[in-house]
């Protein structure tokens, strides 16, 4: 059936779309389950969740605790800029932006050796490295933006989940909810061994000391990664001071821990030097060991693992949370776009980044604790090596600030395209030009714009069977557009 039509104003063409929305969400939810069901409300699983609900998908995210952010976790959390940027496309980065501490240049050196570099995010031609912020406020962030997208149930532990030939049953407590697939996502380890899946870990003998230091000099959105004598350490910037990770042996690291702080700001300044200033406050102290944890593949087909109860990282490079942010990315795009995740091609997809970033950073944290003799000598070759080749320099920070997501692909369509994979976005002109054409438009966030005018259209979420290819562009709204569905096809 093919039907023409020609629209006056632009609202009228997005009501369209709307309307082609929800007949196609109707279809999809003619049904007594979910499309998905989450098991896990930390960032990864409530990332998953906003990235599927808001472009169609009926959600259901099932957490055991209680209240998610309770108790004193305020761990910090380093999110790399393509992790941002996937961020900011669903809106939470705008509770994020007044929290998050960017992070600028990273500055890597031996204390009392040779070698050193520095990996800037002004060389790479980016707004920041990385950003800095605390567990809580990412979580409360993803929480607000989640709340009229998904439903989420606070204190139900899942015990064990039945795979069948269409569907999956998870059972928690008297409860058993029904979905097409279920994505876990917390780290705990009791359900994943209730379904067999087998998990290796490797313990790295020591233990990582963190806490909130403050120093005299002014916090200019410099990460340090410096090898000491008695272990290497990191300095995040977080507000106006620094978040603080310190791997030291088990015992020595409760010991640090549990000093007076004057003492124990005299034995980090000892340990770290002066670079950053004089040390004059710390928070409170913590230690937990540093594992490198890995799942097995899972061998259910509506059964996917991910973020950290796929694979825990040492913290070297920061890279565990970006990696299942990733993780939910994939997902969450298989899920609008194939209306359910097949679990053994999520795990081929997912293996080559997997598999990299776990190599990448155990290498890391080898060099890091590693004390044999002349690798000091070899790692200021190596620092010295990186500071004086800045193609490797750029690939480096690349692989640390965007990961395998190349910086357009995160940031979404590339210029001259337009999609509905990615909400909330309207489409607008890239500049004030009354004859823009395709090779000028961009993608924007809806309600965020630069030239005074009022927004255009909004643009629904994707919906499987949907597609719209923008032919030209008047003054901010559509000229002539033709719109997809199943098999009956509408010009406007």
């Amino acid at each position: 059936m093919r039907t023409s039509k020609r629209w006056s104003a632009r609202d009228d063409a997005a009501s369209v779309l709307r309307a082609l929305t929800r007949r196609r969400r109707e279809e999809i939810l003619n049904t007594t389950g979910y499309d998905a069901i989450v098991v896990g409300a930390g960032p990864v699983g409530q990332f998953l969740a906003l990235a599927a609900g808001a472009r169609g998908r009926r959600i259901l995210v099932l957490e055991a605790r209680a209240n998610v952010a309770e108790g004193n976790n305020d761990r910090t959390l380093a999110v790399s800029h393509g992790s941002w940027l996937m961020l900011e496309r669903f809106g939470v980065t705008a509770a994020l932006a007044a929290l998050a501490t960017p992070i600028r240049s990273i500055h890597i050196s031996q204390r009392g050796g040779p070698g050193r570099t520095a990996l800037t995010a002004a060389e790479n031609g980016l707004p920041a490295l990385g950003y800095v912020v605390g567990y809580r406020d990412l979580q409360s962030a993803l929480a607000t933006a989640l709340a009229c997208i998904a439903e989420v149930r606070h204190g139900t532990a899942v015990t064990h989940v039945t795979e069948s030939a269409g569907s999956v049953s998870v059972h928690a407590g008297d409860n058993e909810f029904n979905a097409r697939d279920v994505i876990i996502a917390e780290g705990g380890g009791k359900l994943l061994a209730a379904l067999g899946l087998e998990q290796s870990i490797k313990e790295y003998g020591v233990n990582a000391l963190v806490a909130r230091v403050t120093t005299d000099a002014p916090q200019r959105h410099i990460a340090y990664e410096r090898f000491a004598a008695k272990g290497p350490m990191a300095l995040l910037p977080r507000g106006t001071g620094f978040a603080l990770v310190w791997t030291l042996e088990p015992a020595a690291a409760l010991q640090v821990a549990a000093m007076p702080t004057p003492v124990f700001l005299q034995a980090l300044q000892n340990a770290f030097g002066w670079r950053a200033g004089r040390f004059i406050d710390a928070g409170e102290r913590g230690s937990f060991p540093l594992v490198l944890r890995r799942t097995s593949d899972s061998p259910f087909q509506r059964v996917t693992v991910l973020g950290n109860a796929a694979q825990t990282l040492h913290p070297v490079a920061g890279q565990g949370l970006n990696l299942g942010l990733r993780d939910a990315w994939v997902a969450a795009d298989a899920l609008v776009r194939d209306g359910r995740i097949d679990g053994w091609a999520f795990a081929i997809a997912r293996r080559r980044d997997r598999g990299a970033n776990v190599r990448f950073t155990d290498l890391l944290a080898e060099l890091f604790t590693a004390t044999a003799p002349g690798l000091e000598a070899a790692r200021g070759f190596g620092l010295t090596l990186l500071d004086t080749a800045p193609g490797l320099r750029r690939l480096f920070t690349h692989a640390l600030s965007i990961g395998s997501l190349r910086e357009r692909g995160a940031r979404g369509p590339r210029p001259g395209s337009f999609c509905l994979q990615y909400a909330p976005f309207s489409l607008r002109p890239a500049h004030r030009n009354r004859h823009a054409d395709r090779s000028s438009l961009v993608a924007q966030p809806a309600g965020r714009r630069t030239d005074g005018r009022s927004d255009g259209p909004s643009v629904p979420p994707v919906v499987p069977g949907i597609r719209c290819r923008l032919r030209r562009l008047g003054d901010g709204g559509f000229g002539s557009a033709v719109v997809e569905f199943g098999q009956e096809q509408t010009t406007a």
